[in-house]
């Protein structure tokens, strides 16, 4: 930490915090950084905050796709996320003339930048990927999504869905609907969905769906929390945003953008080889890097 009440480092702190610099100049200094391998480099947001249960929560879910690995189509597990994306384009790189005048464009719509969200669900075995899309994922569009993987699997008896630790997964109204969970991991939800209204309305519709007999056979899979590396799902948005919302030409006609968004996801539902590579999931990289991720990133 750099003296003076000052959170980061300058040049000139250096001059003051290491009595060998003093009589160094500013650009001295730079090439002394730089043969030791400093450099002045862009901060990224972090928190800390390992989860107690990594190993065992990982070590669930490659039981659960051991599972639907031999079960023949009887048993299913999904990687589960969602993402947001905008009307305005993301800026990136891209291939232009040389010159200072001339610059990829990210060209944006004098319109608000309205928000959309899209949940999705990949298949670790064949790189399927199933969809649903909505100007925001509530209780109801989420219901929507999960009755959208059962009608993608018609002979499952079960479907684990392996999601990160978003509360809205594990909320009264949206788990009534589906079969009684059996992790052994808790769920944690806000306090205000623990109210006794809620807690009753979930239990009224939950036993009337189990009269009928219509309870989902879904399972919800947690992931280790602040944990992103352990769903393949974040690598697959962000061959999303590479390919598809970096400087898209689409901030004037929202709707045309959707319809676009559709049209990239509907490409990897019959399967996708080349998808699995990416996210890491081919069969030896799998084992491969599972294992190096429990050792880089598991609590002590």
């Amino acid at each position: 930490m750099p003296s003076g009440g000052r959170s980061r480092w300058q040049l000139s702190l250096f001059k003051e915090a290491f009595e060998w610099m003093k009589l160094l100049s500013l650009s001295g200094i730079w090439r002394i950084l730089n043969r030791l391998g400093i450099a002045l480099k862009r901060g990224r947001a972090y928190i800390h905050s390992p989860d107690p249960q990594y190993r065992e929560k990982l070590a669930a879910v490659e039981n659960f796709r051991e599972q639907a690995k031999r079960s023949r189509g009887r048993v299913v597990a999904l990687y589960t996320d969602e993402i947001s994306y905008y009307r305005q384009p993301e800026p990136s790189r891209d291939y232009e003339e040389r010159g200072s005048k001339y610059q990829p464009r990210a060209g944006r719509s004098h319109r608000s930048n309205t928000l959309a969200r899209e949940a999705a669900a990949l298949n670790p075995s064949t790189g399927e990927v199933i969809h649903h899309g909505a100007s925001r994922l509530g209780v109801t569009e989420m219901l929507r999504f999960y009755r959208q993987i059962l009608e993608a699997y018609p002979h499952a008896r079960r479907i684990y869905l392996i999601e990160d630790n978003w509360p809205l997964h594990y909320h009264p109204n949206l788990l009534c609907h589906l079969e009684d969970q059996q992790t052994g991991f808790p769920l944690n939800v806000p306090s205000t969905w623990r109210k006794a209204e809620v807690l009753e309305q979930s239990r009224r519709t939950r036993e009337s769906l189990k009269k009928k007999g219509e309870l989902l056979p879904i399972q919800i899979v947690p992931l280790p929390t602040y944990a992103p590396w352990t769903d393949p799902v974040e690598k697959f948005w962000r061959k999303f945003r590479q390919e598809f919302l970096h400087l898209h030409r689409k901030a004037d006609e929202w709707e045309e953008l959707k319809r676009g968004v559709k049209g990239y996801m509907d490409k990897f539902r019959a399967g996708s080889r080349e998808l699995l590579r990416y996210v890491g999931l081919t069969p030896k990289q799998t084992s491969r890097r599972s294992r190096a991720a429990a050792v880089a990133h598991s609590p002590p």
